[in-house]
């Protein structure tokens, strides 16, 4: 049951910090692009036109953002969050309770340990 409970709990924190990664990277990719086309839009046709497009390209990614952050509001998500935060919450729990126990357990192994 240890086994089943840090897989699962491992298997929690791996997709938090892939989504996290992946969200992350989606922003630079965004930002990287539009200063690329700024850059070629200043160059081709000027300052005044490169500006515009910065500003263009700016709101263009907030406007992405938002709609990430207000999907992320709705009931699968609020959900999704609330299992993600009570498997940890268990985690931990169940680590507390085995160190109460005496019980050690270096993820290989478990053996129980006498209390002084």
């Amino acid at each position: 049951m240890d086994g089943v409970v840090n897989v699962a709990g491992a298997g929690l924190a791996g997709f938090a910090t892939v989504w996290t990664s992946l969200e992350q990277a989606g922003l630079a990719v965004a930002r990287s692009m539009s200063g690329a086309t700024v850059e070629t839009v200043q160059h081709k046709y000027g300052a005044e036109a490169g500006q515009a497009t910065g500003h263009a390209m700016g709101a263009a990614v907030n406007v992405g953002r938002t709609a990430f952050n207000i999907d992320n509001l709705g009931v699968k998500a609020i959900v999704k969050r609330t299992a993600k935060d009570t498997g940890r919450e268990v985690l931990k729990d169940f680590a507390k309770e085995k160190n109460k126990n005496g019980i050690e357990d270096d993820g290989a192994t478990t053996k129980v340990v006498e209390k002084k």
